[in-house]
C-alpha cells in the first residue's frame, strides 16, 4: 500500500489542515491495546502499533493536505510557574509508553509529517495556535484529539466524536 503523504493541492477552495494531539492519541493507543503486543526484541509495541493504525486511518479517510502531530514536551510549562501544584494529581507517563515515543515519532516522520514539541508549552496551546493561524489563512482545519479542553476551538460543523472541522475565517 502506498503512502498517502504526496498530495496535489485542490484546484479551488480551501485546503484541509489536520492537527493531531499526539499525546492524547498515544495514551489512547496505550490503553486500547494489550501489553502482550511486543516486537522481535521483546519490547512493547502496543502504543506504537495503535498510534500507527489511527494515524494512517486519519490520512486515508480525511485526506489532509498538511498538518502536524503535537506532543507535550517533558518538563514544566508556564502554567507550573503560575501554580506549583499544577497537574500534581496526574501520574507520570507509564515507562512502557514513554519507551515507544521514538517509534511513534518515526511513524509520523515516515508519512512526511512534522512532530512538534515545544518546551515550556503544552501541546494544547500549540494546537490552538496552529488551528487559529490555519483558519485565518483560509484553510479548513481538522482537529484530532480526545481532550475536552480543545472543544473550545470547535466551530459549528461537527464532524464526529474524535475530529472537528473548523470552518475557515
Amino acid at each position: 500500500m502506498s503512502s498517502p503523504r504526496v498530495r496535489q493541492p485542490p484546484l479551488s477552495g480551501p485546503t484541509r489542515a489536520a492537527f493531531v494531539d499526539g499525546t492524547a492519541l498515544a495514551y489512547r493507543a496505550w490503553h486500547a491495546l494489550p501489553t502482550t503486543i511486543r516486537g522481535p526484541d521483546g519490547g512493547l509495541t502496543n502504543a506504537a502499533l495503535g498510534f500507527a493504525q489511527m494515524f494512517r486511518k486519519l490520512l486515508l479517510m480525511r485526506r489532509p493536505f498538511f498538518g502536524a502531530v503535537v506532543f507535550d514536551a517533558p518538563g514544566p510549562t508556564w502554567r507550573h510557574a503560575m501554580d506549583a501544584t499544577y497537574k500534581d494529581h496526574r501520574p507520570p507517563m507509564p515507562s512502557g509508553l514513554r519507551g515507544q515515543l521514538a517509534a511513534i515519532d518515526a511513524v509520523v516522520a515516515a508519512h512526511g509529517w512534522p512532530v512538534l514539541r515545544q518546551a515550556g508549552v503544552e501541546a494544547d496551546d500549540v494546537i490552538a495556535t496552529l488551528c487559529s493561524v490555519a483558519r485565518r489563512a483560509g484553510h479548513d482545519v481538522l482537529l484530532v484529539s480526545g481532550d475536552k479542553d480543545l472543544s473550545q476551538l470547535i466551530g459549528p460543523n461537527w464532524v464526529d466524536g474524535e475530529s472537528w472541522r473548523l470552518p475557515a475565517g
